[in-house]
């Protein structure tokens, strides 16, 4: 048992885990980041709100949204490899 969870699943409850653990630190690196811009961060949720149907546009727009903010771009490509995306 882990946190009243069985882990014995293959793995797979520890790696979500991890993963959703990944996802809302990236999430609270980009509130963290933006925190005297606002609307940022209001973009970053709505590009986000598209990445299941769109993720090529949606990367693209990450890449547009984040320039000059590689760290956040790279956190955005580790965090889109998974399936548990903000």
């Amino acid at each position: 048992m882990f946190g009243g969870v069985d882990e014995d699943v293959g793995g797979k409850i520890m790696s979500l885990r991890q993963t959703t653990f990944d996802t809302l630190t990236y999430q609270n690196e980009v509130k963290k980041t933006f925190q005297d811009k606002e609307e940022m961060y209001g973009m970053f949720i709505e590009v986000m709100e598209d990445f299941k149907t769109d993720r090529i546009g949606v990367i693209a727009r990450v890449k547009e949204l984040f320039k000059g903010h590689d760290n956040l771009i790279y956190g955005f490509y580790h965090n889109s490899c998974s399936e548990n995306v903000i």
